[in-house]
């Protein structure tokens, strides 16, 4: 099996032999990308590897006497950007099997297939490659990172609403109805009713929900605009937002921390030091540790 910097696997891993086919002509061709298991989950660990290469192809008569595990997708990487993935699957006929290659990438477009392509001809799969596996420019980087973070918010903002639109801590509506009911009739409200009432509506549980909930209100309310940290003291942003002038349209444009305003520079210290997924009053939301939702002035 050849030896290339650019596949990375963990120890005692190797590529399937029909997958390194394809892999070795890519590494070769493409210096810049790493091919491995970078971002696999363990669920995906055990679904991409097995004791045994797939039995088809160049693999059909492979022994294994050295107790490999063999990987039959890879993830790949220009730099840290996560391009897609490069597998295997079989191609089930009436008269044999056959492994095809496949390719997945957000740049795919296959109808039902989604992101996914696949090919049984080396060069094509080659080829699809190519015209795919391409880094984003920095436009489509804050396009995706765009979608992404809005998702993240809406995610965020109905956790923090979730405990009081699902009555979480409230009685039984009946119980709650009688309460009104009673108190706005003048009517005695009974004391075992009142006390349960009470004491859950000036609980510091029930505060703190009622709280998060108007936040989470509050926030929604607001206009944001996203913010990437493209590196040290580098971040990424729509143009209109940092002054940029005599350009037509919107465009994505990289700005030192020193050139934005105070607003933007307090802004995104603040959210610097909070958790992911985390909403904070006035000031925006954090996605995660390099992707930031700022609120409008």
């Amino acid at each position: 099996m050849a030896k290339f910097v650019n596949i990375k696997l963990p120890d005692n891993h190797v590529v399937d032999p029909t997958l390194e086919v394809l892999v070795n002509k890519l590494a070769l061709a493409h210096p810049g990308f790493t091919f491995g298991t970078k971002g696999f989950n363990d669920a995906q660990m055990m679904r991409y590897t097995s004791d045994s290469p797939r039995r088809y192809g160049v693999a059909k008569n492979y022994d294994n006497p050295d107790g490999l595990k063999f990987v039959e997708e890879l993830n790949v990487h220009c730099g840290v950007e996560f391009l897609g993935s490069i597998g295997l699957e079989a191609k089930y006929k009436r008269s044999d099997t056959k492994l095809a290659w496949t390719i997945t990438s957000w740049r795919v477009d296959n109808g039902r297939r989604g992101t996914t392509t696949s090919t049984t001809k080396i060069d094509v799969a080659a080829r699809k490659f190519k015209t795919t596996f391409i880094p984003r420019n920095m436009d489509e980087m804050l396009s995706t990172a765009t979608a992404e973070i809005k998702d993240g918010f809406h995610g965020a903002y109905r956790t923090l609403q979730r405990p009081i639109d699902r009555g979480t801590f409230t009685p039984s509506s009946s119980k709650m109805e009688k309460y009104l009911f009673n108190q706005l009739n003048g009517v005695a409200i009974p004391p075992l009713l009142k006390y349960e009432v009470e004491d859950l509506f000036t609980s510091e549980q029930y505060k703190k929900a009622r709280n998060d909930y108007d936040l989470a209100e509050h926030m929604e309310s607001r206009e944001y605009y996203p913010v990437l940290a493209y590196g040290h003291n580098v971040y990424l942003m729509r143009s209109e937002h940092v002054g940029v002038e005599g350009s037509e349209k919107s465009i994505a444009v990289l700005t030192e921390f020193e050139q934005l305003t105070d607003r933007q520079q307090s802004q995104i210290a603040v959210l610097q030091l909070m958790k992911d997924n985390e909403l904070v009053n006035d000031i925006g939301f954090r996605f995660k540790q390099d992707h930031f939702y700022l609120i409008k002035d």
